[in-house]
């Protein structure tokens, strides 16, 4: 009885993100190293070569995301609200009342002691307006808001930054569905792609073993193929294996090249 030198089943699907795409770009180069010519099966190979290709694309996003616009005017709004409590805080600091100007010195060092929040990034002038308006809306702070007659443009910082953050959070939450819809469809094109390589390589070794009467070309290329892709499974069996009891029984189970995943 001859030996069964075909592709082995892998249940695909077993696999998490980060093993599966490290097990299809380690397929491609044994792809690239035979060469897809050499074997016969151009056609495929091309196939599965652009489906791994959008599958590495689908895990990053290709356009910018559609609130980021909004959010750049966002934080522009919150910056001019900013400098416009500043501007009238540091003229006070020469007025001719020096109880305003008491007043304006107080404010101007509590400001100050944030940092330069017009040159911050986006996050950490985000949590510094925070920080100042929960200092300076309460006493003793508020009291000298009040009487430079700040207090709404503090409210109106306030506003323009709680919008900023939200908005950066819807954002930062969309982007978790995308990417991973985006990859999930393109993990479910590159499967097909994978079973069709693994049903043109299987089909020509199986034809090759059906007798003496019918022989395939590049069969050495093809038997020594699928013998390297059969170490690249073992290999990946064991890792799952390792990686807890769960996966263990299931990296135990062999099935069919063409079983779905």
């Amino acid at each position: 009885m001859q030996q069964n030198k075909t592709i082995k089943g892998f249940r695909l699907r077993k696999l998490d993100n980060s093993l599966y795409m490290g097990f299809m770009r380690e397929v491609k180069s044994f792809l690239a190293a035979k060469t897809p010519a050499a074997m016969g099966i151009e056609g495929c190979a091309t196939k599965f070569v652009k489906a791994l290709e959008k599958a590495n694309r689908s895990k990053r996003p290709r356009s910018k995301h559609p609130l980021t616009k909004e959010l750049a005017t966002l934080h522009e709004n919150r910056k001019a609200r900013l400098r416009c409590l500043k501007g009238h805080v540091w003229a006070d600091l020469d007025n001719e009342d020096p109880e305003v100007r008491e007043h304006a010195r107080i404010l101007r060092n509590k400001i100050d002691s944030y940092g330069n929040l017009m040159r911050a990034s986006r996050r950490v002038l985000a949590a510094n307006l925070n920080d100042m308006y929960r200092d300076m809306s309460v006493e003793p702070l508020r009291t000298h808001v009040e009487k430079l007659g700040q207090m709404a443009n503090l409210n109106a910082i306030h506003a323009a930054n709680t919008a900023f953050q939200n908005t950066l959070d819807e954002r930062v939450d969309s982007k978790k569905q995308i990417i991973p819809n985006a990859f999930r469809d393109a993990r479910i094109a590159l499967d097909q792609a994978y079973r069709e390589l693994v049903a043109a390589v299987n089909s020509q070794i199986i034809r090759n073993m059906l007798g003496d009467d019918v022989k395939v070309e590049n069969i050495a290329e093809l038997e020594d193929f699928a013998k390297i892709v059969n170490v690249l499974i073992k290999s990946y069996r064991t890792t799952m294996k390792q990686s807890g009891p769960d996966k263990k029984k299931d990296a135990d189970d062999t099935d069919d090249a063409d079983s779905k995943s």
